[in-house]
């Protein structure tokens, strides 16, 4: 069994996409080994205040702005 490889690392700039394309960006990544998947916990602001979220990485894009 090999371990998935993150496709972000920590601190880079993300859109997430089932949030309308919001900009954020990546705080921790959690390595899933049985499932072979990568979550990530993503910081984003909104009205001014601070929100994180626990995404999938098919549920993030890079943020090349």
């Amino acid at each position: 069994m090999s371990w998935p490889v993150p496709r972000f690392g920590y601190g880079a700039r993300v859109l997430i996409i089932p949030l309308e394309d919001m900009k954020a960006r990546v705080v921790d990544l959690h390595v899933i080994g049985m499932l072979s998947a990568v979550e990530y916990d993503v910081r984003y602001f909104n009205d001014g205040k601070e929100h994180k979220v626990r995404v999938f990485e098919d549920e993030l894009q890079p943020d090349e702005s």
